[in-house]
């Protein structure tokens, strides 16, 4: 709660805060409602000061009724009342989460409930001095009268109650007042002092419920209201509130323009207060001793101290001009002022929230006013997206959960544009895997090595980001493929290729035969001792048999460095595996369509590799070049189907030399796989 003057408000700003408008309509919220809540104590503690006298004497001495022909008395009482106010209530502020989008229009209703809260909500100590004097007339002129009087003493009476603070159609409040007796004696000597007279004060004080009055903010519980921080008040016109009903059904409502972009907005209400009408009845009872009425002295009726309400006092002590000079100037207040001025000369009290709360005043100050702020968080979960984009979105989101998928990205990163719809470009921040390669989102964006979490081969070589990432961490690992290098080992092989035909793509030289893998007829071997018989043209392993004679003829040929006859022998092989547009040729040796295209395209990736280890005079580099990556690209995607078995995961292996045949200078050490800079940015 913030502290403010209303002195240092100013007229238009008090005005605003002190006469409040008619209610707008009300408003219905939609399914997604929250309330803010703030519990307040509306009160004060103030010291008003009275005084008051009273004498009275009767003497019968002419009637000549010897001894005692009369008596009189007098009594006069000086202090003050103490009135502690300590009334509670529950502002609530509600608001349609849904609402909040940038540039939208968010409708809010502000409830005003008082709560009976422990304690007395009103309290009243009287704290006075009484003294008083009497005499006994004696109807013999040479005896003297005999006299007696007693004070200052003190007389104290209190009241206090319970309640939850009326508004329209409750019941007025009553609060009796009781005191303690003061008793004047006069001594005698010759037996029990004689009582002249006592006294005793008693009361009530009526707290009762102000009705609207031809100005709204001048009956029931009121408020002035402003909105700043992203966001301004458009309705209601006046921003002012007034409440006759508690809770929901006397809730005021409101609308913000949200601003955008979109930030928190603030909900201020201030001055807050409850108008109370108050009046009294207290008196003095002064009772006189038998002595006197004896003589035919009665007592009297009841000394008034207050009678009706208590604008009276409120005037005499000047808090009407006070408060209403404070509002808009002048003596007495201004246009505005003036009838709120008049509104407490009538006894009716605006009992405020005040900083710090239950402030202890002086009558003649208007007193430091509090006020009760509500932040609209528009983002509560801070992710980036304002709720109402979140709640209202076509890939709607958790308004409460920053990461409403658990993938390490917020919502607001992976919901780029921040309009609630899954884009094109943008991860899915319902699914925390979005491509589906076993590795979540945020792994893949914020890791060390970072792929594409929109590609579930970041390489495209065949192998899930997820299966090269063995252990999900982001990183590049030892004994891991680089999820951003297609071929990790250079050799002239994408790693999926490699994965799937049963190489190592961690070693460029996987059986230590002095050909790297990407050149090497053996692995296209492996390949083919693993088909099914009836891949093949015949049931039998003939022509299994044969191919394997060709890839063994072909490996002799670029040991004994002939590569130019090696590429011809394997071009040899690739004429028998060169069908399959729909159905396989009538010389094809290998029918499995499935397996005669993994053949081919692996014939044609080692062809490509070959060719760019010979002369330029014999293959251009640039043809070689394309040939070869055309190759690569297109082997990789016909080995991107499915993960790899464990017999087939990635190996360490030893450091090994490459071939010099073939053109290569790379360290083969697998701890350095990790410094390689050949990774791509994510898709």
């Amino acid at each position: 709660m913030r502290r403010r003057s209303l002195s240092a408000m100013g007229a238009a700003a008090a005005a605003a805060a002190l006469v409040l408008a008619l209610a707008a309509p009300a408003t219905t919220l939609a399914a997604t409602p929250a309330t803010l809540t703030e519990h307040v104590a509306l009160g004060f503690n103030a010291t008003i000061p009275f005084s008051e006298s009273k004498s009275d004497s009767d003497d019968i001495c002419f009637l000549g009724l010897p001894p005692i022909g009369g008596a009189g008395y007098s009594v006069s009482i000086n202090g003050s009342a103490n009135v502690r106010m300590d009334m509670g209530a529950d502002v609530g502020l509600t608001y349609d989460r849904e609402a909040l989008v940038p540039g939208g229009a968010l409708p809010v209703s502000v409830s005003y409930t008082p709560t009976n809260d422990g304690g007395s909500e009103v309290s009243v100590a009287i704290n006075a001095m009484v003294s008083a004097s009497g005499e006994i007339i004696l109807c013999d002129p040479i005896l003297p009268n005999p006299t007696a009087s007693i004070g200052p003493l003190p007389l104290n009476a209190s009241g206090s109650a319970d309640f939850a603070a009326p508004l329209a159609g409750d019941a007025p409040i009553d609060i009796p007042l009781t005191s303690n007796t003061i008793n004047l004696l006069l001594s005698n000597p010759f037996g029990d002092d004689i009582r002249l007279v006592s006294v005793t004060a008693t009361g009530t004080v009526t707290l009762s419920p102000v009705p609207s009055d031809a100005l709204p903010g001048l009956g029931g519980a009121a408020a002035g209201i402003d909105v700043s921080g992203a966001g301004s008040l458009t309705t209601p016109a006046l921003p002012v509130l007034e409440w006759q009903n508690p809770g929901a059904a006397g809730a005021q409502a409101g609308e913000i323009a949200l601003n955008d972009p979109i930030g928190n907005v603030d909900v201020t209400l201030s001055p807050v207060m409850h108008w109370i009408a108050t009046s009294a009845d207290f008196n003095l009872e002064i009772d006189l001793g038998n002595v006197l009425n004896d003589i035919g002295v009665d007592d009297p009726s009841p000394q008034s101290l207050f009678s009706g309400t208590l604008g009276g006092l409120y005037s005499d002590v000047g808090l009407d001009c006070t408060i209403g000079a404070s509002i808009d100037g002048g003596p007495c207040g201004g246009v505005i002022g003036s009838q709120v001025a008049a509104k407490i000369a009538a006894g009716n009290l605006p009992v405020p929230l005040t900083d710090p709360e239950i402030a202890t005043v002086d009558p003649s100050t208007a007193p430091a006013l509090g006020d009760i702020v509500f932040t609209i968080d528009t983002d509560a979960d801070d992710d980036g997206l304002p709720d109402g984009v979140e709640i209202g979105g076509t890939n709607p989101t958790d308004p409460d959960d920053p990461d409403s998928d658990d993938d390490f990205l917020l919502d607001g990163q992976e919901d780029a544009n921040h309009n609630g719809v899954l884009d094109p470009g943008e991860t899915d921040p319902n699914t925390p895997d979005t491509d589906n390669d076993g590795l979540l989102d945020g792994i893949e964006v914020n890791g060390s090595n970072p792929t594409d979490p929109l590609d579930p081969d970041s390489d495209d070589d065949g192998l899930l980001d997820g299966v090269e990432d063995a252990n999900h961490n982001g990183a590049l690992d030892p004994g891991e493929t680089d999820p951003n290098d297609a071929d990790s080992d250079d050799d002239g092989l994408p790693d999926g290729v490699e994965v799937g035909a049963g190489s190592d793509p961690l070693d460029p030289d996987s059986d230590d035969d002095g050909i790297p893998d990407g050149q090497d007829p053996d692995v296209l071997a492996n390949v083919i001792k693993n088909l099914p018989p009836d891949a093949f043209k015949s049931t039998g392993h003939g022509l299994q048999q044969a191919t394997l004679m060709h890839l063994k003829n072909a490996e002799k040929s670029i040991v004994k460095g002939k590569i130019e006859h090696a590429i011809k022998q394997l071009e040899q092989l690739r004429k028998r595996v060169d069908g399959c547009g729909t159905e396989p040729d009538q010389n094809d040796w290998i029918v499995d369509c499935t397996a005669q295209l993994q053949v081919r395209t692996l014939l044609d990736l080692f062809i490509a590799n070959l060719q760019a280890t010979l002369p330029a005079a014999v293959t251009t580099s640039a043809d070689t070049a394309a040939a070869a990556a055309a190759t690569t690209k297109s082997v990789a995607k016909t080995e991107k189907a499915a993960p790899a078995t464990p017999s087939q995961q990635p190996k360490a292996t030893p450091a090994k030399k490459a071939d010099p045949s073939a053109g290569k200078a790379k360290n083969n050490d697998k701890s350095a796989a990790t410094d390689k800079s050949k990774g791509k940015p994510p898709k």
